[in-house]
């Protein structure tokens, strides 16, 4: 496949992202090797220091990320900012 100078080439992909508001969402899209490990991170709204972290192999997006989030949404220590004290939501 050739292109032209200055050309952008693109491929559609289908992805359903759900963010709520006043969210910011980056997603990456590549081949995934059988050993990669995702991982969800919670900011701080208040000094921007990470407040908690999951990462885990994936297997069922659906499934983990909601398992993540009500598992971060359930622990108000996972969800205390240890820089400021900030207790962060997932919403």
């Amino acid at each position: 496949m050739a292109f032209e100078e200055g050309c952008s080439p693109t491929i559609e992909r289908r992805v359903s992202v759900l963010r709520y508001d006043n969210t910011i969402g980056i997603v990456v899209e590549q081949d995934r090797p059988k050993d990669v490990v995702d991982t969800l991170r919670w900011y701080c709204k208040n000094c921007s220091e990470i407040v908690y972290e999951a990462s885990f192999h994936m297997y069922d997006l659906g499934t983990q990320i909601k398992e993540t989030i009500a598992d971060f949404d359930s622990d108000i220590t996972k969800r205390t900012c240890k820089n400021c004290g900030t207790v962060a939501t997932s919403k």
